[in-house]
């Protein structure tokens, strides 16, 4: 019951449907450290130094009819806050969107949130379809960080707000997304947007909403990242593909152009 320390652990959640799950945190022998148990499914988790104090905590989304509660956990497995919200979880992270040095809570529910580091609302804004995946990201390279927000049916989009929640744009797809992330793909000091679908659409959008390629594939894209992965000095776009109801592989793109 030691706090995280900075050798590899591993965190486990469990949970099916409206069972009860959890999180289970492991050393890197394999040994259970702690436990923290839910009323429902956890989908998903997010490791940080939330408020700034050197250690670690972890974040954990609740999913379920039964569960609807972003929590926040310290080293040792104790809940030091947690909030409700009016949908089951399906994601969070964590990042600095003002620069304060206090990260905050970022997490998609049947809306958009955004906790402080001692767990009070920030903003939250109201999105027409449920939020699949966030990302955090310097669109326009001012020094404040925005939130990307991927929403499925019945408004598949991908959305932009800035560290304060306005919504800055909107890029409609024509499939439910489901996986969104930022990072400078040109070297110009702001992060684009790489977005995947259902449909097999993997698309690049600027730091303002406008396209800049879509590639279109035959399987739902599951994962998208950016690797050198020709050892050519630049960056290509990996794409998983598939899920568990279609056929899968792994695509690599030029990320400039698509192809």
């Amino acid at each position: 019951n030691s706090p995280f320390d900075g050798r590899a652990e591993v965190a486990a959640t469990t949970g099916l449907l409206d069972a009860p799950g959890g999180v289970y945190v492991l050393d890197s022998a394999g040994q259970l450290r702690w436990p923290f148990g839910v009323e429902a499914s956890v989908l998903d988790t997010a490791l940080g130094d939330v408020d700034a104090d050197g250690q670690l905590e972890l974040v954990i989304g609740e999913w379920g009819s039964f569960g609807d509660t972003i929590y926040l956990l310290g080293g040792d497995g104790s809940m030091w806050w947690k909030h409700q919200t009016d949908g089951s979880v399906e994601v969070v992270t964590i990042g600095d969107l003002d620069g304060d040095g206090r990260r905050k809570v970022i997490a998609g529910a049947d809306d958009l949130y955004v906790l402080g580091s001692d767990g009070h609302l920030l903003w939250r804004y109201p999105t027409r379809g449920y939020v699949v995946d966030v990302a955090v990201g310097d669109l326009d390279d001012d020094d404040l960080r925005g939130v990307v927000a991927a929403t499925a049916y019945p408004d598949s989009c991908i959305s932009a707000f800035t560290a304060y929640g306005s919504l800055s744009w909107r890029h409609q797809m024509e499939a439910s997304p489901t996986i969104v992330v930022t990072e400078d793909t040109d070297g110009d000091g702001g992060d684009e947007v790489l977005a995947g679908s259902l449909d097999g659409t993997v698309c690049l959008l600027d730091g303002e909403g406008r396209l800049l390629w879509q590639h279109r594939g035959e399987d739902p894209v599951s994962g998208l990242g950016l690797a050198d992965v020709n050892a050519d000095g630049v960056k290509e776009v990996a794409v998983a593909m598939g899920d568990h109801l279609s056929g899968g592989g792994v695509l690599v793109l030029d990320v400039g152009n698509g192809a």
